[in-house]
């Protein structure tokens, strides 16, 4: 058979077809971008709407509270100027500003303009709620308390009441440390709708990072406020007798109660009731007086050591942990094995973070402390434990180097100390000028029967280091 005479099959028609079906195709998929886009310019728009009316509602209750509540309340005298301070603090300010940024939010909207603009402007001036947002909490406080003692107030809050939309004066206040997130929500949801080809989206980014950082400013002012608070709250419910607590670096951590123990091997003889309160860098022990707490004693972290197992005490009480310092040794008792696993856990997080702070020459120190004090020792980065043989030292080829070279050891935790502001003072190192002593001198169990007190409180130990006592005393 001839292959010249084969006929060629003819694709014209389906190619036509394979044609048509792409270009319908490719139809389909443009309408569905074109309805993609044109929906999420409309959620767009709507979004822009709503921080336009959100914004008007806002406005007008802030200016209620201050027609209404501040300038009344100032004008019939019911509260003093310090109150009325404490209720509405900087309010007056900003309902000023949010007044002016709705005119722009407004003029924007209207105008087809990014209101991007009008938040990455505005963002910074958002800061003038740190005032307000730190003292809400006490606004709550002082509210509460006028409602238990101040009648004619709770009359004055009668009258108003039947007139506004909302019932309390308390839902109005809380809006402005709602509003800020709120301006984020809106923010991110108007990024989420906008196209990312699209002119404002940049800009939207950039103003939402704007007014992230104000509210991040807040955030922090916020909770430094409280802390303070908290830490003042604590000084004066202590009567108080704990001087220097309260210090704008001190953060709080937690409180507790326990029951001390002041007893021998033949059982516990004496269970009285205390609290820990502890912070980042020192602990606060109070001891129960007839029907309060009084201040007892104050322990720098960096001189505390904890004993989780304190040897014939555990077989007796279960549930209890001891605290250990040059001389001294505290019992307490949890009224729980999971309160002592948190209290334990938490107070060696709490010191390891502060004793790594001073640099790693600080605990090679803290380590020869505890093997004076018959303690276990570890860290973060390895458990170490030092052993005690028929009243003999065993110490690794490290630790007899950091024996021979005192000076350098504390030198290097003292210039950790000296380079950041936030940790206490370390004490000034105490340096032999003798030559050092290749093994640590014994510190005696109780200090005060030694010859010499003051050196075995604060003496040097290993040939020049020097343990900080902070010059406390724990009864």
């Amino acid at each position: 058979m001839d292959p010249s005479s084969d006929s060629v099959p003819d694709y014209s028609a389906v190619q036509e077809q394979v044609i048509k079906i792409q270009t319908w195709f490719r139809y389909a998929r443009s309408l569905q971008r074109r309805a993609s886009f044109a929906k999420a310019r409309l959620h767009a728009v709507n979004t822009k709407k709503e921080i336009l009316s959100t914004e008007s509602s806002y406005v007008q209750s802030l200016n209620t509270v201050v027609e209404e509540y501040l300038k009344p309340l100032r004008k019939l005298a019911i509260l003093t100027e310090s109150e009325i301070s404490s209720l509405f603090s900087h309010f007056e300010a900003i309902l000023n500003f949010n007044r002016t940024l709705h005119s722009q939010l407004e003029e924007s909207i209207n105008n087809n303009f990014p209101i991007s603009n009008v938040f990455y402007d505005m963002a910074p001036f958002m800061k003038m709620y740190m005032q307000y947002c730190s003292n809400f909490s006490v606004a709550n406080q002082l509210l509460v308390k006028l409602r238990e003692t101040n009648g004619a107030f709770v009359e004055f809050e009668g009258n108003v009441r039947g007139r506004l939309p909302l019932e309390k004066v308390d839902s109005y206040l809380i809006m402005p440390v709602q509003r800020i997130p709120r301006y984020i929500l809106l923010l991110e949801d108007l990024i989420k709708h906008t196209p990312v080809e699209n002119y404002e989206h940049g800009s939207l980014v950039e103003a939402l990072k704007a007014v992230r950082k104000s509210a991040e400013y807040l955030n922090l002012a916020v909770s430094t406020n409280e802390n303070l608070n908290t830490v003042f709250r604590i000084a004066t419910s202590l009567g108080g007798e704990c001087v220097g607590l309260v210090d704008p670096k001190r953060r709080h951590i937690k409180s507790g109660d326990f029951e001390r123990v002041i007893g021998g091997i033949t059982g516990f003889s004496v269970k009285t009731p205390v609290q820990l309160h502890l912070f980042n860098d020192t602990l606060v022990i109070a001891q129960r007086l007839v029907s309060s707490f009084r201040f007892s004693n104050q322990i720098s972290l960096v001189d505390l050591f904890v004993n989780p197992q304190p040897g014939f005490l555990s077989t007796t009480a279960p549930h209890v942990f001891q605290l250990v310092t040059v001389g001294t040794r505290v019992n307490l008792i949890c009224d729980s094995a999971e309160t002592k696993s948190t209290w334990v856990r938490l107070l060696d997080s709490t010191i390891d973070l502060l004793v790594s702070s001073y640099g790693e020459g600080y605990e090679h120190t803290r380590e020869t402390v505890a093997a004076q004090l018959d303690l276990p020792y570890s860290s973060k980065r390895k458990t170490r434990v030092i052993q005690r043989v028929d009243s003999v030292e065993v110490y690794s080829s490290r630790q007899r180097a950091i024996m021979s070279a005192p000076s350098s050891v504390i030198q290097e935790a003292q210039r950790a100390s000296e380079m950041n502001p936030y940790l206490p003072s370390l004490p000034s190192p105490h340096l032999s000028s003798g030559a050092p002593s290749p093994s640590p001198s014994p510190v005696p169990s109780n200090p005060s029967s030694s010859s010499s007190s003051s050196s075995s409180s604060s003496s040097a130990v290993g040939g020049g280091h020097h343990i900080p006592s902070g010059g406390q005393q724990v009864y």
